[in-house]
Formats: C-alpha cells, structure tokens, sequence
C-alpha cells in the first residue's frame, strides 16, 4: 500500500523485524502506522529505527 520493498518477519522473542527500502516520507508513514496501529492483533509496545545502508528488494515480502 505504502510503495515500499523489504521484509517482516517474526523474531523468536516476540518482536517483529521490518527492514524496508523507499522515500523518507514512505518510511515515516510505515513509522507512524506501526507506533499508531500496527497489525489488529499485535500489541506494539516500542518501535526503534535504526539506519541502515540502503537494500535493494523486488517487493515486500512476509518471511515465516
């Protein structure tokens, strides 16, 4: 929805770990939503950002 490459998936401790390519504003709005929102079911607690240097992905992708 968002325009924006990467991947999702769950940690073994129960956080979630999002690493995602596109336009500041893109990645703020992904920021935003996980602070305000998030999944119906999860229960966001924190969000930490952190840069990193740029990947290049084909889409988004879920990894189980």
């Amino acid at each position: 929805m968002l325009g924006i490459t990467g991947s999702v998936m769950n940690m073994e401790d129960g956080r979630v770990k999002i690493i995602a390519t596109g336009t500041k504003e893109q990645l703020e709005q992904l920021v935003n939503w996980c602070r305000r929102d998030g999944p119906p079911k999860a229960k966001v607690e924190n969000v930490i950002v952190d840069e990193i240097p740029v990947q290049v992905f084909d889409g988004f992708k879920v990894i189980r």
